[in-house]
């Protein structure tokens, strides 16, 4: 008797469930009595169901003419594990047909024949922020299996199924994109891998990604200049304050303010003071005083400067 090599797929997802057939052949040159047929695995967990074989077993003896020299079992399993980002131990497994008789047999060696297949592991990310207003690039693949290989691009594709902010999209390397117009807020992505190349039915798994998109700070920056004071016949100071302060949920470290006024001054004219760039610790002020001018330029705040 003669066991035939299993149809299985080469990729199965965790908890899946797989159908085939136990087939076993009596090749002659006579008649095989009291045959048997049979299917094993050697994957702790595994739960392999036989339907009824055809023709049924116990059977008293099958011919060796082509036709009617075959038992063929329908076989159902179950793959240990589940789907939905859990890392399983599980890498790879195989499944054996065994075909025996109480007859002699010519050629012992075939009534064996097993087949391996690997398992595909999607597992969920570890969570990740980014600021509002740039695009982000996930490598949710880092973490992913393919039997005892990593996952990446070449053997399996990536589908975002769920909650992924709007425009997102999946590049050549299997990296999730996230559009830099996402609003502020948390995320849970939910993404597929599928084995490529694509087998039937398709083996995939599932996992998560967390992401934090933050808000851009609101800076508030405000300006208040005093009453002149007089410091000589024709020079005046005119005392100033500078005020910054963060009216958005995000906190800003390691802000300073500057302010630029000119020294010297060309022909009287009115003066205009140019925007202050201000980077400071949130309410801090920077006062300073200057001598009134007729002219247009700037200065440091921490320098006077003189008409």
């Amino acid at each position: 008797m003669q066991a035939l090599t299993p149809i299985l797929p080469a990729v199965v997802a965790p908890g899946s469930t797989i159908s085939t057939n136990a087939v076993c052949v009596n090749n002659g040159p006579s008649g095989a009595s009291q045959p048997t047929c049979n299917i094993t695995s050697n994957i702790p967990g595994a739960i392999v169901t036989v339907g009824i074989c055809a023709p049924p077993l116990p059977l008293d003896a099958i011919r060796a003419s082509a036709g009617n020299n075959s038992i063929s079992c329908p076989v159902t399993i179950q793959i240990p594990g589940a789907q939905g980002g859990t890392d399983i131990p599980l890498t790879s497994g195989s499944f054996t047909v065994t075909a025996g008789s109480s007859s002699p047999d010519p050629n012992p060696s075939n009534n064996t024949a097993s087949k391996t297949f690997t398992v595909i592991d999607a597992i969920d990310d570890a969570p990740q922020s980014a600021p509002q207003g740039q695009a982000v690039t996930l490598n949710v693949l880092g973490n992913d299996t393919v039997g005892t290989v990593p996952a990446t691009a070449a053997n399996v594709a990536v589908t975002v199924l769920s909650g992924a902010p709007a425009g997102t999209t999946v590049d050549s390397n299997g990296n999730i994109v996230v559009p830099a117009s996402t609003p502020a807020g948390s995320y849970t992505l939910t993404y597929q891998i599928c084995a490529v190349p694509a087998q039937t039915p398709p083996a995939c798994d599932t996992a998560i990604k967390p992401l934090t998109i933050t808000a851009l700070p609101v800076i508030d920056v405000r300006k208040n200049a005093g009453v002149p004071l007089q410091t000589g016949p024709s020079t005046f100071a005119v005392p100033f304050g500078i005020s910054v302060g963060n009216n958005g949920p995000t906190t800003v470290p390691n802000v300073q303010a500057i302010e630029n006024l000119q020294r010297t001054f060309p022909a009287p004219a009115v003066v205009t003071v140019t925007p202050v760039t201000i980077t400071a610790q949130n309410g801090a002020t920077c006062s300073r005083r200057r001598p009134a001018s007729t002219a247009s330029a700037t200065t440091p705040c921490s320098q006077a400067a003189t008409a």
